[in-house]
């Protein structure tokens, strides 16, 4: 039984529209976040407080590392070559 919790929706490569879910996993509380392809990001109650809690230090890690991943794939793709 999966419940829309709020209104952001995500819109996939694929034109699909995702929301973001509630739902339960061996009787605990689950969410799950739409990624852009057809696995979402899912976790629990005490991930959920984790990301919370470190919001700032992951907020930075990305802006830190976010050309990281690109410039790894261009790297692959030119070893493909």
């Amino acid at each position: 039984m999966a419940l829309k919790v709020n209104k952001k929706k995500r819109n996939n490569d694929n034109g699909s529209v995702d929301a973001v879910q509630v739902s339960e996993f061996k009787g605990s509380p689950v969410i799950s976040l739409p990624t852009g392809n057809q696995y979402p990001f899912t976790f629990g109650l005490t991930k959920a407080k984790l990301i919370i809690e470190y919001y700032d230090d992951i907020k930075a890690f990305v802006k830190v590392n976010k050309n990281k991943s690109l410039k790894k794939k261009i790297n692959d793709d030119e070893d493909d070559d």
